[in-house]
């Protein structure tokens, strides 16, 4: 049996979205409504009172949010994705349990304090919050289509719904360094739910996209660091003087640049990160490298379990 085919009742969903709220308001956290809890706030479809309630935060706030649901009551999960947490309303998994998503590296979209505050207030369940707009919620949903997963179904449903909404030009420029992105945007180009030619003069005056339209090679370079640049960039952190000091893997997940390590203090997993970004300004980069505490003497059961 799925998740969607356990019932709650709406009491819970409501309780557990109010909560969840009241918890990370109290935290003194930025936070914003995604998913179809936020589709529905814009003037979308009613949501599915089985799917998860979704949150935006800042990666940096991600224990400082789990220490305030779990005093809230909830139970903490941490699922094998390390872009997102869990928290159950009650028992995990239970059969009356409602469950929030808080994610803190969606797709395609950089979550910062600046973003959350700058997010529509609106009213949902009788609460005030902050909602991703409808461009940044669809952004989220194009970049995370896979050839796994590349239905459009509901993607199109979201488009059809909030066209008014979307910043269809933003739109274009940002979903399409995906290739489901950009067939995306001839669909509702095609079927009339994106503004005439919109997406078409963009098409057009995007040098890049005209190249990669015309079977350019290279191709992977148009989605991420080719395996070229991920080789320089290795060399450059290994011999500039602020990180040479420093065990640092360069690699790249879902087009970004990726950072693993450890560094000795949060100084210098800045300092690597500015290197990558000096040398690759028009690149994503995903900082992973963990700060370890050489103050540690021992190991507690609880770092064993």
């Amino acid at each position: 049996m799925g998740r969607l085919d356990i019932p709650i009742r709406r009491t819970t969903y409501e309780v557990a979205f109010k909560e969840s709220v009241a918890a990370l308001r109290d935290a003194g956290l930025p936070f914003a409504c995604m998913g179809s809890l936020a589709l529905w706030a814009l003037g979308g479809p009613t949501p599915n009172l089985q799917q998860d309630l979704d949150f935006a935060i800042c990666e940096e706030d991600v224990e400082t949010a789990k220490s305030a649901l779990r005093d809230a009551g909830f139970a903490i999960q941490q699922p094998p994705e390390d872009w997102l947490f869990k928290a159950w309303s009650g028992e995990v998994e239970g059969p009356d349990s409602a469950l929030v998503d808080l994610i803190h590296r969606p797709a395609g979209l950089r979550i910062t304090p600046d973003l959350l505050t700058r997010c529509e207030r609106r009213g949902l369940l009788a609460l005030d919050v902050g909602v991703l707009s409808a461009t940044d919620l669809l952004v989220t949903k194009l970049h995370a289509i896979t050839e796994q997963n590349a239905d459009y179904g509901s993607t199109l449903q979201f488009a059809r719904s909030l066209r008014e909404r979307i910043d269809w030009t933003a739109l274009a420029q940002r979903a399409s360094t995906t290739p489901f992105g950009m067939s995306f945007l001839v669909l509702v180009e095609l079927l009339g739910i994106a503004p005439d030619r919109t997406l078409s003069t963009q098409l057009q005056s995007d040098v890049r996209l005209r190249d990669l339209l015309a079977g350019t090679p290279g191709l992977q370079d148009e989605f991420g660091p080719s395996p070229s640049q991920l080789e320089h960039l290795a060399q450059a952190i290994a011999e500039d003087e602020r990180s040479s000091t420093l065990d640092i893997h360069v690699g790249t997940t879902r087009g970004r640049i990726t950072l693993h390590g450890e560094a000795t203090n949060e100084h210098h997993r800045a300092e690597v990160e500015d290197v990558v970004r000096s040398l690759a300004p028009g690149l994503d980069v995903d900082n992973r490298i963990r700060v370890r505490d050489f103050s540690a003497t021992s190991t507690t059961a609880e770092q064993i379990s």
